[in-house]
């Protein structure tokens, strides 16, 4: 990584936990990738911007770093007030008096910046590492000195082989991304990982989750196989590493989220307890609440998941619908506009984009945009953008004979496809058939009625809660479909209330 060019500091360029190798500060030996501090028997996990903020003042090497220069390197040059960056530094000074044992010091040079002292002993781990290039291992992993430099050892005492750690770090790189190709080459690059050592829990427990999470891409064929080739790999891990979380959350998540809300919720919090922050599990359990029509308390989780990881478009997506279900679509638009710039042409934002537009009633700025061919996903026009397209001309003419050909065609894809009933039933709603929506709900849930074909092993749930399907919700018959669902049963078992009955 390059260093900045300001004369007075050198701190890496865009400071990524996962390319950062193990040093030590005083008495601390710190291993950015899995954000880990040790000093002798204890241990202690930074949050991910404490972590970049003291690499970033370690880095300097006793100089001076200001405070623009933390917000470029550390918040990706965003504003933000004077508060987070207290936040981070009264952090980093309970460190230094705690585990750090008093062994460095966090100094505020007035008007000027910030200064981490003491740093005789600031040293890179050299000698024998695992590898010069950049490795990353889970929060299982803690450094620990040993003759002339410092080793990643895994909480078992097993030491992973270089090139299987290589291998792993690739396979992490491809998780968040929403995307089935990348999700296929996460899980070679795991499967590799192993092979090379077998004795490398975490390789084993992101296997087990990359399987699992392959079925998520379904309907898929192979759904069996998937699922036995993740129980394998999680038993694998879990005899090298009890506690592995990876392992534990493939497990976890292998029933589907339909019908388990409850059982599904109770096990993320429980193994939160144990891993706080794990990625895998607070986005799991913010899925989990939306499936219940629980918006509001998934913001937290998604938005600390979004600090963490700015480039997973999957996280990031989902804090957007989750913003506009809660009512914060003002902070969701400026999302949207954010992620269109970091993850140009995607489908799913322009999706999001047009079906706000729709949901809001701003019908011709969604034909307009729709028009700009300059923001047209890079990808061919799946059946999904076309049904955006057609229910925005169609409720922006205000005829009800276009209103009836969109639903034409949302009913000949549909036919042709039963894996966009889901979405078709949403659309028939947007454009106000709410029949022809509930009578492909019944087909999408219980496999019942003209659209049985379209029943699926792993439902999702929250699309009766979204604004698309409002009219829905004000059915009358809509109470008897979430009774035959489960749901009713779950809102009075678990005491809780979805977001629409709260605002009545």
């Amino acid at each position: 990584m390059g260093a900045i060019t300001h004369p007075s500091i050198a701190v890496p360029a865009g400071i990524r936990l996962a390319s950062e190798q193990p040093f030590k500060i005083g008495e601390l030996q710190v291993d950015p990738p899995t954000r880990q501090l040790r000093n002798g028997a204890r241990k202690e996990t930074l949050e991910p911007r404490v972590m970049q903020v003291l690499i970033a003042l370690a880095r300097a090497k006793g100089r001076v770093v200001s405070r623009d220069e933390l917000v470029e390197h550390c918040w990706e040059g965003r504003a933000i007030g004077e508060d987070a960056i207290h936040r981070v530094l009264s952090r980093l000074r309970q460190v230094a008096a705690g585990i750090g044992g008093n062994s460095l010091k966090i100094e505020t040079i007035r008007g000027v910046g910030y200064r981490l002292t003491d740093q005789a002993s600031v040293r890179a781990g050299g000698g024998p590492r695992v590898s010069r290039r950049s490795l990353v291992v889970s929060t299982a992993a803690v450094v620990v000195a040993g003759g002339a430099g410092a080793w990643l050892v895994t909480r078992d005492g097993h030491t992973p082989v270089p090139l299987a750690m290589q291998y792993y770090r690739r396979g992490l790189e491809t998780r968040g991304q929403a995307s089935i190709e990348l999700a296929e080459q996460g899980a070679a690059l795991f499967r590799e990982a192993t092979r090379i050592d077998p004795q490398f829990a975490d390789a084993w427990g992101a296997l087990a989750w990359n399987y699992r999470g392959l079925l998520e891409f379904g309907p898929r064929p192979d759904a069996e196989r998937l699922r036995s080739l993740c129980r394998s790999a999680a038993a694998h891990a879990l005899a090298l590493d009890r506690d592995n979380p990876d392992a534990q959350a493939a497990l976890l998540l292998l029933k589907p989220f339909y019908r388990n809300w409850a059982a599904v919720e109770a096990g993320c919090r429980d193994l939160l307890k144990r891993h706080p922050h794990h990625e895998i599990l607070e986005y799991n359990l913010a899925f989990d609440l939306a499936q219940v029509g629980r918006w509001n308390e998934t913001l937290p989780y998604l938005r600390d998941l979004t600090a963490r990881e700015p480039f997973w478009p999957l996280v990031h997506l989902r804090l957007i619908l989750s913003l506009y279900e809660s009512g914060n679509a003002e902070e969701a638009d400026d999302l949207i506009e954010d992620g269109m710039k970091r993850f140009p042409r995607r489908k799913d934002y322009w999706l999001w984009k047009i079906r706000h537009l729709i949901n809001a009633g701003r019908f011709a700025e969604a034909v307009a945009f729709s028009d700009d061919v300059n923001s047209r996903p890079a990808v061919g026009m799946e059946p999904a953008v076309d049904f955006e397209i057609g229910i925005a001309r169609a409720l922006a003419s205000g005829s009800q004979a276009m209103r009836a050909a969109a639903l034409d065609r949302l009913v000949t894809t549909a036919r042709a496809q039963p894996g966009y009933l889901a979405t078709s039933a949403v659309s028939a709603c947007v454009l106000g058939y709410v029949d022809e929506c509930l009578s492909m709900l019944h087909g999408y849930y219980f496999g019942r009625g003209r659209w049985a074909a379209g029943r699926v092993e792993r439902p999702i749930t929250e699309l009766l809660f979204v604004g698309s399907t409002s009219r829905l919700r004000g059915d009358a018959r809509f109470p008897a479909l979430v009774r035959e669902i489960g749901l009713a049963d779950y809102w009075r078992a678990t005491r809780t209330l979805p977001d629409y009955r709260r605002r009545r």
